[in-house]
């Protein structure tokens, strides 16, 4: 090797990373293509959901407009990513070897694979990852998420040293946005900076005096680095890259004599070109871990030590694009808890219809807004309150004033938090402030130092004694001490404290404990699809696609494919492709994506197998329907296919009923008012008008075109009342960028637009072409109706909207839309064409602008212009067509009548029966009830009162879905009957006490060592359930190597080998005593499988080194059937193999399994014994030294890795002399114990 620093020198060191940490970097591969394998999905080229797993979820962390330098297109008509185009979704396909777009063809996997491989193997060459071998949109690939993960750091940095300077908690918006362009305007001065200090800290942060070791080679390396790395791009490959300039010939014992037990051994010639680097191998695998994986592994390799300080900042860029774990990632079928978790913080929100209210001071908001103060008091300080009076009370006499002192501190609280509520005189009030000021530290440590003092006065009594005198100085000064911290934490105020201020200042407790969206329709049809309710074969009404990208891409092959007509017809919900599908299938597409379904007009819909029609039709089943059908399901013991029974034996009798209707009504004449009540159960309302005029109104209502603009002004109305309380609170930048008031405009414009302006234009060409046609002439063009050229077809809309959402922010954009409406002849109307006018261009340069103009013109549009109806229309001859091929409309009462009949729907003294109403014991019932028997209902208004009574029946359905939502997150949470009835628990209770999860079919041994099976509870914190669920997912990928079934042998394993796994010891009592284990146990042990894992294979290599080196033996001398030859495997190492013979063990470490037969440890253990009498024993090595080199470096390893004993703890003031003086003693000492 190299003397000097040199870029070969470099190499050289970075080749010596890559077998130094060989093992542990093999179970960091392991992890990410098992990950890469779950994201990907076979027989597409592009792959979207691998795409957002890898590196577009980090997007949603950083400004991507501001970083990827969006730009107007030529054509001006949107705005384009300029830079790290190759991490769009478009760019990320990395082609196949085969043409079934397999995972395993995949080139980027394959690349991976083999990344993992070259790090199982301790001699594997390394021409799979030289850089001419990788694909270019790989490289591409690499390094700019490489350079973006630099960006990254560099603002997390520079973010992290302003807010300690300013010491704040986090900056503001325009602080970071500051930030960031400082950052992008010096980006390449910044990332060479950064590269610097964090891949070579010692060189560029530290002065030359404190440099350790040698000082002059460090300074020639330091001089190299300025002199040769002078660009963004030099520093970037220099890290992602080895550039080899000569051959290099690898030998192990490189510094050996030739002599017999000192050979040096040539195992592999790595050829010049450029290869991957330790740390570009590295950057690679990380994209594809797991966030909590990435923390757990990479820090176990050599220089990426969470030691707070030097590495930090080089292990977040390693980390950037390791995803954390989210529900989303896990399987629908596999997600039950993760479910339960999500629809019981669901049920602790207030439903949306309160959001209409929530910023007025209407009375029964008040009651809203107190018991959520309430709930949010108790929640923050439930635990301070029980340290503090269990200490000061004693624990048995606090059990018994336990429910007083809570009522009396939540009324103490409401007061200080708000002065308004009254408060009576209470004994513990200092107690009270003394919990709400004081930090949690604090307490802690007063209670201690309470303890302290009592313990000095019982010393007192015995103060005579000299002998205790030693006690008394030592419980002084442990006293000065605690007394020192306390007036340090005196001025610290509670953080909870702080933070529930600042959001009762700004509103945001009350708007986050409301829900953002209604999902009833979601949970609902979920649960009745998993239950096949309607029929494994029904199909929903879903989404198609879930990302942009495929829905692009589906767009233009269908074009292709169809035709015109066929493309046409195509079905769309929101501008998003809809069809419909079975939930099966739905799910083999998107495991994870279990709510696609469509709700249209407040209804999903459902084709079931049975229906004779012409074409498919689908029932509509809309919201009040749909309940009672899944309180039905949830009422039964298996309700597969009973939604389809009773949907079909429904529609047949349906059936009966309109041919008689028709039959009727075919003879003509008017109908009675009784069976008038009758036909509207199964009749379209304006065929029934037809023959059974409506009576006369007395109340004046709106026209439909007169509701569209009361709707737009109420919209408009309701966004500048929030938006003035948001101000007011201090939250106006927080309110505008989750709601900017400009979907409702856009609804209206386009509405409005299209009534005044594009029927127009289309009357006036139809008239216009109407005299130019023949009397004879068939479909003349002037009755086809409205042409879609003459309108703004479904793409454009896309586009229409985009234009006038940004036109403020992308004035291009105000060009764009106009060309648009020109092309469509509509700027002919004056009043349309003023707005684009070049005059006016100032005067209307945003949505809001349009918006207020269009208002005008519509009011006065309105004047002149009525509702248009077309009476001839409404014929039975007209509907016929449309009631035999048309989605199938269910009336409620009918149904209700006909599932009485069949004793589905139950009756008791005229009242329906709704037996799941029996859950509202366990639902915050303020959320539903509004008191209209009080004086602050009397004081409203009329029209105030009858608004008032509209909510409150909102609320009474909203209450009757949550009883049954309830029901459903039990049946989510466990299939098991039994335990389901034990689980049954008031909401407030479940989101803070534990959930015990019983694991069935474990293994244990039994006191005689027979290995028994049976199950265990899993103790999990309601908020970390997604956590557990998380580990559930990995584990079903394991089979037999299951850690959950598995743990009980491992801990008795652990124990019965008198292993001093002193963090394990914990877990196993806690089993012993209960049958059951807490959450926090799984930490300790992943953090102990992984130190075990890496230290095993660390010694493994150890091995494969050593008995290569002393065989002589290389790639070449192995049998012909290994295929390719470009590794030394195991199997063929000689001597090696021996040691393995008939045990898994080594494969079940490289693939970061639970070790089943004995722990690692042991397993060594048993190894060691046998190296150790085989190579030292048999050569009569009696010390440590007389050991030749490689078989001492191999056994230091063995010490190093596996004997905890030999570890030294060295004191803070000892020199590194002294520490390798009494390193080197504990080794020897070690030694002599191995060899007794």
């Amino acid at each position: 090797m190299s003397e000097d620093y040199s870029n070969q020198k470099k190499v050289e060191e970075n080749f010596s990373s890559i077998f130094g940490n060989k093992g542990i970097f093999s179970a960091v591969g392991e992890k990410s293509i098992n990950n890469f394998r779950a994201k990907f999905v076979e027989g597409q080229e592009q792959q979207p959901n691998l795409h957002y797993f890898a590196v577009g979820h980090a997007f949603k962390n950083i400004d991507v407009k501001r970083i990827f330098d969006y730009q107007l297109e030529e054509d001006e008509k949107s705005t384009i990513p300029t830079k790290f185009l190759k991490l769009q979704s478009s760019a990320f396909r990395f082609g196949f070897v085969d043409c079934n777009m397999k995972v395993t063809g995949n080139k980027l996997y394959i690349l991976l694979d083999q990344i993992r491989n070259i790090n199982a193997h301790f001699i594997h060459e390394f021409e799979l990852i030289r850089k001419e071998n990788i694909e270019k949109n790989i490289i591409d690939f690499l390094e700019e998420s490489f350079e973006l993960a630099l960006i990254n750091g560099i603002f997390s940095k520079k973010y992290g040293k302003i807010k300690a300077l300013k010491n704040v908690d986090f900056l503001s918006n325009e602080q970071k946005d500051e930030l960031l362009k400082s950052i992008l305007e010096q980006l390449d001065n910044e990332i060479i900076k950064f590269l610097k200090e964090s891949f070579y800290q010692t060189l560029f942060t530290q002065k030359e005096e404190k440099w350790k070791g040698n000082k002059d080679y460090k300074r020639a390396c330091k001089k190299y680095l300025e002199t040769h790395l002078t660009t963004k791009e030099d520093w970037i490959n220099w890290i992602l890259y080895n550039n080899v300039e000569d051959d290099i010939e690898w030998h192990l014992n490189p510094g050996g004599d030739d002599s017999a037990n000192n050979h040096t051994h040539k195992v592999l010639d790595i050829r010049a070109g450029e290869y991957l680097s330790f740390e570009g191998c590295l950057f690679l695998m990380s994209m594809f871990l797991y966030a909590n994986e990435a923390n757990y592994l990479i820090p176990k390799l050599k220089g990426y030590k969470k030691n707070g300080k030097e590495d930090s900042p080089k292990l977040e860029v390693f980390r950037f694009f390791a995803k954390k774990f989210k529900s989303q990632d896990i399987d629908s079928e596999n997600n039950g808890l993760v479910k339960f978790r999500d629809m019981v913080q669901y049920l602790s929100k207030f439903p949306v219809n309160w959001n209409q209210d929530l910023m007025t001071d209407i009375y029964y908001i008040h009651d809203l807004r107190t018991f959520i103060l309430e709930r949010e008091i108790e929640n923050t300080y439930i635990l301070d309150i029980e340290n503090h009076f269990s200490h000061k009370l004693g624990k048995s006499d606090y059990d018994k004033q336990k429910i007083t002192i809570s009522e009396d501190f939540v009324k103490y609280a409401k007061n200080y938090f708000n002065p308004n509520f009254k408060l009576a005189s209470n004994e513990f009030e200092d107690d009270f402030k003394l919990v709400i000021e004081k930090s949690p530290e604090y307490l802690s440590n007063k209670r201690q130092l309470d303890d302290i003092n009592i313990q000095i006065e019982k010393k007192k009594e015995y103060n005579k004694k000299s002998k205790l005198q030693r006690s008394k100085n030592q419980i002084k000064s442990k006293v000065q001490d605690f007394e020192k911290e306390k007036e340090n934490l005196s001025s610290i105020t509670h953080k909870s404290t702080i933070k529930l201020k600042e959001r009762l200042e700004n509103n945001l407790l009350f708007i986050s404990n409301g829900r953002n969206n209604d999902r009833f329709m979601d949970f609902a049809a979920r649960y009745l699809a998993e239950v096949n309710y309607f029929g494994e074969d029904a199909e929903f009404k879903m989404y198609e696609n879930y990302y942009t990208e495929q829905e692009l891409d589906a767009l233009k092959r269908k074009e292709e494919e169809l035709s015109n007509k066929e493309f046409e017809k195509l079905l769309y919900h929101n501008g998003k492709l809809v069809h419909f599908t079975t939930y099966k299938q739905h799910l083999k597409k998107y495991p994870d994506w279990d709510t696609p379904f469509v709700v249209q007009n407040n209804a999903i819909f459902v084709k079931i197998n049975g229906l004779d029609y012409e074409r498919g039709s689908a029932f509509c089943i809309q919201r009040d329907l749909l309940n009672y059908l899944l309180e039905h399901a949830l009422t039964l013991e298996n309700a597969e296919n009973k939604g389809k029974e009773l949907l079909l034996a429904f529609q047949q009798e349906k059936e009966i009923k309109l041919d008689n209707a028709k039959i009727q009504l075919s003879q003509g004449g008017s109908i009675s008012a009784i069976e008038k009540k009758a036909f509207k159960k199964i009749l379209p309302r304006r065929l029934i008008h037809q023959h059974c005029p409506p009576e006369k109104r007395t109340l004046e209502e709106l026209t439909s075109l007169e509701k569209i603009l009361e709707d737009a002004k109420n919209a408009q109305a309701i966004f500048d009342a929030q938006l003035e309380q948001a101000t007011k609170e201090n939250r106006k930048d927080l309110f505008l960028k989750k709601n900017k008031g400009k979907q409702f405009k856009l609804k209206f414009i386009f509405k409005a637009w299209q009534l005044m302006f594009f029927r127009e234009q289309y009357e006036t060409n139809k008239q216009a072409k109407a005299i130019l046609e023949k009397p004879s002439q068939k479909n003349r063009s002037h009755e086809i109706g409205h042409h879609k050229s003459l309108n703004i077809t479904r793409d454009e809309y896309n586009d229409f909207s985009k234009w006038l959402f940004a036109m403020d922010e992308v004035p291009q954009y105000k060009k764009q839309l106009g060309i648009l409406l020109e092309s469509k002849g509509v700027l002919q109307n004056p009043e349309l064409n003023k707005i684009f006018a070049t005059d006016h261009s100032n005067k209307y340069a945003s949505i809001n602008d349009v918006f207020n103009e269009t208002i005008g013109l519509y009011e006065r549009w309105l004047k002149s212009n009525t509702e248009y109806t077309k009476t001839n229309s409404y014929s039975l001859a007209n509907y016929s067509k449309m009631m035999e091929v048309g989605n199938i409309h269910i009336n409620l009462s009918h149904f209700i009548a006909f599932a009485e009949n069949r004793g589905v729907v139950l009756k008791k003294n005229g009242k329906i029966i709704r037996p799941l109403t029996r859950n509202s014991r366990y639902l915050f019932n303020t959320f539903y009830g509004i008191e209209v028997d009080n004086q602050n209902f009397k004081k409203l208004e009329k029209k105030q009162q009858k608004l008032v009574f509209v909510l409150r029946k909102k609320l009474w359905k909203n209450h009757l879905e949550d009883c049954l939502l309830y029901e459903v997150a039990l049946r989510y949470f466990t299939d098991d009957k039994a335990l389901r009835a034990k689980s049954y628990n008031n909401l407030a209770t479940l989101l803070v006490q534990d959930v015990s999860i019983p694991v069935k079919n474990a293994k244990w041994l039994d006191r005689h060592g027979n290995e028994k099976i049976g199950s265990y509870q899993v103790i999990v914190p309601f908020k970390d359930l997604e956590k557990f669920a998380q580990i559930q997912y990995f584990d079903k990928s394991l089979r037999q190597y299951s850690l959950l079934k598995n743990l009980p042998v491992y801990l008795s394993k652990v124990k019965t080998n008198e292993e001093k796994v002193m963090q394990l010891r914990d877990m196993e009592n806690a089993y012993k005593r209960n049958r059951a284990i807490t959450l926090s146990h799984f930490s300790l042990l992943h953090n102990h499988l992984i130190t075990q894992q890496g230290r095993f294979t660390f010694c493994i290599m150890a091995m494969e080194e050593y008995f290569i080196w002393k065989h002589r033996f290389s790639i070449e001398q192995q049998s012909d059937t290994f295929k390719p030859k470009n590794r030394i495997v195991i199997n063929e190492i000689p001597t090696l193999e021996s040691y393995f013979v008939g045990s898994k063990i080594r494969n079940t470490a490289f693939h970061f399994n639970l070790p089943l037969e004995e722990t690692y440890k042991q397993a060594f253990l048993k190894i060691e014994e046998q190296f150790i009498a085989s190579e030292v024993k048999a050569n009569n090595y009696k010390t440590l030294d007389n050991c030749p080199s490689m078989l001492k470096r191999t056994i230091k390893s063995f010490i190093g890795q596996m004997h905890e004993e030999a570890k030294m703890n060295f004191h803070p003031k000892m020199t590194d002399k002294q520490k390798v003086i009494e390193r080197k003693k504990a080794e020897d000492k070690m030694f002599e114990d191995l060899i007794k």
